[in-house]
């Protein structure tokens, strides 16, 4: 019984080639635009380090894991560099992905404009022998190995207090072989903003969104957030994901240059029958904050 639940589980999460979102999904996402979009590179103007963890579904056998590492920073004024990590594991199905990014950024009014471009690979292994029954099926009998190279672009205008981002991570459709039918991991399209508001001297409100569509694979979806900054130390706050999860945020920036984060999800979906939510955490670290050229909080 439960190597089925394991197979409809793989089915369910889209690594079948169903309609499902199919990229990794943080709630911290408003604090990580470099995993969406590779014009934010070096859009802090220091060397800026973020580490993410993310348990999905807690409590059920095969749930998604998610890790990802991105490292970005600016030289010569207008140019930025950006390198993102990412391993997801769910079930039998493990990813792993290495972009590298590349921005240039113009001013524009009362901010910049960046425009990105990344590159790279993704290397996903199936591990279908596990799914093996007592009455051996040949379908399953052997795992899969895919490296497949991609690429991405993307605009980011940023100014002081808002921003604005449009991205497509990977642009190329990309065919996976699978025992019973061929997948894709489709091209996805991401449009996001935020800005921040300033209520009193010890307090900031950012509400923010992030609009998801995937043509021909899944439907709309799309994240709302709204956080709230405590003389500048403090984030807490909560994130809307459509007909999916209502997810509980905090970050505490301990200095200048650390910063730490946790986020809950409770899931509204058919999936809260079988999980007890979903967990996150986050670690990010500015290399040579300088208070001189740095005199307002990061907000983005």
């Amino acid at each position: 019984m439960k190597k089925i639940f394991t197979f409809l589980l793989c089915i369910f999460t889209g690594y079948l080639g169903v309609q499902a979102q199919q990229d990794a999904q943080y709630s911290f996402y408003m604090f990580s635009p470099l995993s969406i979009n590779p014009a934010y590179a070096g859009t802090r103007d220091i060397k800026s380090f973020m580490a993410i963890y993310r348990h999905q579904w807690a409590g059920y056998d095969g749930a998604p894991h998610t890790a990802a590492l991105s490292f970005h920073t600016a030289f010569k004024e207008k140019n930025g560099l950006g390198v993102y990590l990412e391993n997801d594991r769910i079930n039998i199905h493990n990813r792993i992905t290495a972009m590298l990014s590349y921005s240039y950024r113009i001013p524009l009014g009362p901010g910049k404009l960046s425009m990105g471009l990344q590159g790279g690979l993704f290397h996903q292994r199936s591990n279908f022998s596990e799914l093996a029954t007592e009455q051996p099926d040949q379908l399953f009998a052997e795992n899969t190995n895919h490296l497949r190279p991609n690429f991405g672009a993307g605009l980011y205008y940023y100014a002081p207090t808002w921003f604005l981002g449009l991205s497509v991570p990977h642009l190329l459709n990309t065919k996976i072989e699978t025992p019973t039918e061929d997948s894709f991991r489709y091209r996805h399209y991401f449009l996001s903003g935020g800005i921040a508001i300033r209520a009193t001297d010890k307090l900031y409100v950012k509400p923010g969104f992030l609009i998801k569509s995937i043509p021909g694979s899944a439907p709309f979806s799309a994240d709302m957030s709204l956080n709230f900054l405590f003389k500048r130390r403090f984030w807490l706050g909560a994130n809307y994901r459509w007909k999916d999860s209502v997810d509980l945020l905090a970050q505490w920036n301990i200095n200048k240059n650390l910063r730490i984060g946790y986020a809950y999800d409770i899931t509204l979906s058919q999936v809260a029958k079988i999980n007890n939510g979903s967990h996150e955490v986050m670690l990010g670290y500015d290399f040579g904050y300088d208070k001189s050229r740095v005199v307002t909080p990061r907000y983005f």
